[in-house]
């Protein structure tokens, strides 16, 4: 099981705890902010976002930020809080969250789906078997999202720390990063402390193709 993360340079907090190099101009354009975070795979639907870095991270981040968890959600939060989501009214987008140890059984249930059925939720494809495993845990309003679409908005799982949220380079499974950003302090700060999750692609191209 593995979370990943989208960002840009311009909220690069994660980096910088990475690579303990904090930069008062960045750290200011995200103080203060919540950090969100996919199961799996970030969703390639409606945009896929090109020059951006992804960061793949393994489940203790969850485990080991307990404390800094503020919620989850099945569903795109963000999209039924803008009213994107047909089947659930923007007036509802916090009554879909999800607290901590409900999180925590969810991600055990999903631990006991088959490699399969794991991998749907990873790439956010339908899963009635997750539907049915995790049923206990679900809002109403989000079973008849999932039950209705395929939309992958509608099958992100995510969750959400504090700015004071604890990463370390052990949680680092890889880091995908624009060549040209290879000359960047920041960048090659990280570059020494773990070469072997470092790779850069070519940002003509989307980081998901």
């Amino acid at each position: 099981m593995y979370f990943s993360k989208m960002l840009t340079l311009s909220r690069p907090r994660i980096l910088e705890a990475i690579s303990k190099m904090p930069s008062k101009r960045l750290q200011n354009c995200s103080k203060g902010s919540l950090e969100f975070f996919y199961l799996g795979s970030p969703p390639t639907s409606p945009i896929t976002p090109e020059g951006s870095i992804l960061i793949t991270i393994n489940q203790d981040l969850f485990w080991d930020n307990k404390e800094n968890f503020c919620w989850a959600s099945v569903g795109d939060s963000g999209g039924v809080r803008n009213g994107f989501n047909r089947f659930i009214s923007s007036d509802h987008y916090r009554d879909i969250r999800i607290k901590y140890n409900e999180f925590e059984s969810i991600l055990n249930k999903i631990g006991e789906l088959t490699d399969l059925e794991q991998s749907k939720l990873f790439s956010k494809r339908p899963s009635l078997s997750f539907v049915e495993s995790c049923k206990e845990f679900l809002h109403p309003l989000v079973l008849s999202s999932l039950r209705g679409s395929a939309e992958q908005t509608n099958w992100s799982i995510e969750f959400c720390l504090t700015d004071k949220f604890v990463i370390r380079a052990e949680h680092i499974e890889s880091i995908l990063i624009p060549n040209t950003y290879k000359k960047i302090p920041l960048v090659e700060n990280i570059k020494k402390k773990i070469v072997p999750k470092i790779r850069f692609y070519n940002p003509r191209f989307s980081v998901l193709q």
